[in-house]
């Protein structure tokens, strides 16, 4: 009976939601997403995926999850967590000749970003955002400050300051 009326429960949340659907290049909202808000489009959860670029020129999948805390509605601040996981397979090449090794492993790490944004509604229909935030990666046995592309590795020698900016389309016509 719980589960019935867990079912029913999220029904009804999901009739009083509001759909969008981001693009852009976020932090929080990934390259392309799509966000569910509820209570007065104050309360977002998002669905999101990105590519990083990797050395070698190769793409790593990233995927993840957002909520979004919106103080006035779709136009105006918010702040917003978002947690991806990172996964890709390296096989770099260093050294020539006698001194050459090749590092093949495969990366699983996770992101997690915290952060704050502007978003503003310029018609019913569609908005602007930009972010900035901070977070850190969880991976390889501890937790680090950034991911160092160019050998696929994390440290705490660096930190990064995550930013982003994208449209949106609220109510889109294809729903999903």
């Amino acid at each position: 009976m719980k589960r019935v009326l867990a079912l029913v429960g999220l029904c009804a949340a999901m009739s009083f939601a509001t759909t969008s659907v981001n693009l852009g290049v976020s932090s929080s909202q990934g390259g392309i997403g799509v966000e569910q808000t509820f209570k007065d489009d104050k309360i977002g959860v998002n669905v999101h995926l990105n590519g990083l670029k990797i050395s070698g020129g190769l793409e790593a999948f990233v995927a993840g999850l957002g909520l979004v805390y919106r103080f006035n509605g779709l136009t105006g601040p918010y702040a917003f967590h978002a947690s991806d996981w990172i996964h890709n397979k390296v096989n770099n090449v260093y050294g020539e000749g006698e001194n050459e090794w090749r590092d093949k492993r495969t990366i699983n790490y996770w992101r997690l970003l915290f952060g704050f944004g502007y978003q503003h509604m310029f018609f019913k229909h569609l908005g602007a955002y930009f972010e900035v935030g901070s977070g850190f990666y969880a991976g390889d046995g501890g937790y680090y400050l950034h991911y160092d592309n160019s050998v696929d590795k994390l440290n705490n020698k660096d930190w990064e300051l995550h930013s982003g900016f994208g449209i949106m389309s609220k109510n889109p016509p294809i729903q999903f």
